[in-house]
């Protein structure tokens, strides 16, 4: 189940957009405040719904709030047209007033859970005997989960209790816009615990280790985004993850705020697909679903930031990714895959604008022409434009006063004065002839 399209109605900032995504991952990006986080919100507001009917909960996992409806507006509202892998169409509204009235079609909502249940939910039927049993459901289930900005990543204790997970499982904490960490710690041992097992008792019997396949594709997934780390285990005398980097063996609190985000974002992903379809005959990670991201770039070296994208749809091809970014770096790393929002605000009121793609762009380019953003600090490209100026006027003696100063300004390192003494020097031997 993928989203189609997003329609929102004097909601918080968005007086009036709907996005088409036709099941496309997307990236929305703009400055701070712009409303990325509030498309993020509306989806989040949808689901959270959908997977608590799903649970059976009676408390709602997010509510509509009187700060979503627009200033100007009396109601606000936020839906979705899902689209299934067979072409089928639902479609699911909510909305909120001033009177704090929420409202919301029962009839939409039950009809997508409905949906949900008959194809991925094992049910007990009467056999032609007029006895019980359980109806297995094979398909493989997909999934939907919202990391928000705070994804810090804490190494914590975790008891030795055993736990039995069911499909709906992997929706827990779903909504909760950040990485449920301990109940990952808390699977990965048990799973290697249960692992271990499996191999002890195997490899006598036929001489070799038998891996988890959920496991190891959970372990390939946490490992995705760095190539120097060859393995991943828990440690149990010190009861945290062991990683080997580079043929050094680390604890999870040895590693950098990026590494350690990035492994919990994939690991967390992969091991909720895992709980998902745990018995279902497909790789995991080929499991479909909706993942949204805030800032995806939190925490993110810039030579990470280009491949983030790419390694997110290498490691998880049929899920989508709604991505919001502040950084030039991701634009330019995704591929058409994802369509491309420019979120800006404009007279108090947020627009939403289908934008071309920025795959291979160069950074300053993006900077400039895109975000709007000067690609170099403002003193020094008023420099850059005197030199320019002064060249076009053929006054090389000014041109390379300006260069002069670009260099003592940035110690050698802008691109812009190297260029421009070679061009002085060629006009020199031009005008001399």
């Amino acid at each position: 189940m993928k989203i189609k399209s997003i329609q929102l109605m004097n909601f918080r900032g968005i007086k009036n957009a709907k996005i088409e995504l036709d099941g496309k991952c997307a990236v929305l990006y703009g400055i701070n405040g712009a409303g990325k986080t509030t498309i993020l919100r509306a989806i989040d507001l949808i689901y959270a719904n959908i997977i608590g009917t799903l649970l059976g909960t009676r408390k709602r996992l997010a509510e509509l709030e009187l700060d979503d409806i627009n200033n100007d507006s009396s109601v606000a509202k936020a839906g979705i047209q899902f689209v299934l892998d067979n072409g089928e169409k639902y479609f699911y509204r909510r909305q909120i007033d001033t009177n704090s009235k929420k409202t919301h079609n029962k009839q939409e909502l039950n009809a997508i859970t409905s949906r949900f249940i008959k194809k991925y939910i094992d049910e007990i039927v009467e056999n032609e005997n007029g006895a019980s049993q359980i109806l297995k459901k094979t398909d493989p289930m997909p999934i939907f989960v919202n990391y928000g900005v705070n994804r810090a990543v804490l190494d914590m204790p975790i008891t030795d209790s055993i736990r039995k997970y069911g499909r709906l499982d992997a929706f827990e904490n779903a909504i909760e816009s950040k990485i449920d960490f301990k109940n990952f710690l808390t699977w990965f041992r048990q799973q290697e615990d249960l692992e271990n097992e499996i191999i002890a008792r195997t490899k006598k019997e036929i001489g070799k280790d038998i891996k988890l396949p959920g496991l190891e594709a959970v372990r390939t997934a946490m490992l995705s985004m760095f190539p120097e780390f060859s393995s991943v285990r828990f440690d149990r005398t010190m009861n945290t993850l062991m990683f080997e980097k580079s043929g050094d063996n680390l604890k999870l609190n040895q590693l950098s705020d990026g590494e350690k985000c990035m492994i919990a974002l994939f690991g967390d992903i992969a091991r909720r697909m895992v709980i998902a379809n745990d018995n279902v005959l497909v790789n995991p990670l080929n499991v479909s679903g909706v993942v949204l991201i805030d800032e995806v770039d939190l925490h993110l070296h810039p030579s990470w930031q280009r491949e983030i994208g790419k390694t997110l749809n290498e490691t998880f091809p049929n899920v989508q990714f709604i991505l919001t970014t502040h950084s030039p770096q991701v634009l330019g790393g995704l591929s058409e895959r994802y369509s491309v929002f420019a979120i800006k605000r404009e007279n108090d009121e947020v627009l939403v604008n289908r934008a071309d793609s920025l795959f291979g762009w160069d950074t300053n380019i993006i900077l400039e022409e895109a975000m709007g953003t000067p690609r170099m600090e403002q003193t020094v490209l008023e420099h850059v434009e005197k030199m320019y100026q002064a060249y076009e006027d053929e006054n090389l003696d000014e041109a390379e006063k300006e260069a002069d100063i670009i260099d003592n300004i940035t110690n050698g390192h802008n691109d812009s004065a190297a260029p421009m003494r070679v061009m002085i020097s060629r006009k020199r031997r031009v005008m001399n002839k």
